[in-house]
């Protein structure tokens, strides 16, 4: 209770400041499970293809007046398996259908109208109704929704919801991730240490080529920054950053987001987990870490990541540059 607390006040805040942040949601949709009353229906198929929704059914009878809907959004936390509930509405969707006020929900039918045989009425008539290769567009996804793994779950209905008198008509859940995409890089290195380091962005993938002259002992450092680019702005504003210890975070066994990104870089490139590093030729080949491994206060929007790496200590007369990498991300 007090987690849901926390994450209701959270959402509360962020949708005031919102506004300010540049950038669209993108979603794929992952897979999906559903059942259904056969009183209503003599065939109801939900699946997912290329991170759209298709569905396939055969109404037997009319869903008339009354016809209701809770609709619930739920967030995978980290290192978790279950799904934790972000907020639900319920929803009358013969009103929803005829009403001419805007809302999400009646943009996300609109959306649908395009890509199927339904209609906007209600009574819904029997017969067979069909969606092909739905997916909203980036605009109707809000902000606020953060990159990460979710849940939709739709639950539809006659009477009240969880009541005696309610009738369940079907039950649809549908998973779906946001992601993170890279577009641009830069580099400079301290030829004492390098003699060739280069950063190139493909497919929203990192690819990276280094040949180290010298090795980098214990010591060496990084100051990381995080930065958003805010609407009608060409310039970053930092969010936050962290200066760390390299060679501890390495070798370390404490679990921590920069320790997860670091190992999620070993599997696509031929760094060791060991420290000093050694001299020699690293790569790093179609690196993008996945939903999981991006914090869930990142919200959509364009990013600026920086690192500074030294020995000694930063922006002081003994500080010594090895590497300055700026990587630009959009998270969507």
């Amino acid at each position: 209770m007090i987690r849901q607390l926390f994450l209701f006040l959270y959402f509360v805040l962020l949708s005031q400041w919102v506004g300010l942040v540049h950038g669209t949601t993108k979603i794929a949709f992952l897979g999906s499970r559903v059942r259904y009353n056969s009183k209503y229906f003599s065939n109801l198929t939900l699946f997912t293809e290329n991170s759209t929704i298709n569905a396939d059914l055969m109404l037997l009878k009319s869903l008339r007046q009354g016809f209701k809907a809770n609709i619930e959004v739920q967030l995978r936390l980290n290192n978790s398996k279950t799904h934790q509930k972000l907020f639900s509405y319920v929803l009358n969707i013969c009103e929803l259908i005829v009403s001419l006020r805007s809302s999400i929900f009646k943009k996300w039918f609109e959306s649908l109208l395009k890509y199927s045989n339904f209609m906007q009425n209600c009574p819904v008539a029997e017969g067979h109704y069909y969606v092909h290769g739905w997916r909203p567009d980036a605009s109707l996804i809000p902000s606020y929704l953060f990159a990460g793994d979710y849940r939709i779950k739709g639950y539809c209905f006659y009477g009240n919801y969880k009541k005696k008198n309610m009738e369940f008509l079907f039950a649809i859940d549908v998973d779906a991730t946001t992601s993170i995409a890279f577009f641009g890089s830069r580099v400079r290195f301290n030829p004492k240490y390098f003699s060739n380091f280069t950063l190139s962005i493909e497919n929203s993938t990192i690819n990276a080529d280094m040949m180290l002259i010298k090795p980098l002992r214990q010591g060496f450092k990084t100051n990381a920054e995080v930065q958003l680019r805010l609407n009608n702005s060409r310039k970053h504003q930092k969010l936050f950053s962290y200066a760390l210890n390299v060679c501890e975070l390495v070798v370390s066994l404490r679990n921590s987001i920069f320790k997860r990104w670091f190992e999620s870089l070993l599997k696509n490139g031929n760094f060791m987990q060991n420290c000093p590093v050694s001299v020699g030729h690293y790569y790093v080949h179609d690196w993008r870490p996945d939903a999981s491994l991006i914090p869930s206060y990142l919200f959509a929007g364009d990013y600026r990541i920086k690192g500074y790496c030294f020995f000694g200590n930063y922006k002081k007369k003994n500080m010594e540059f090895v590497i300055d990498i700026e990587v630009d991300a959009i998270i969507s």
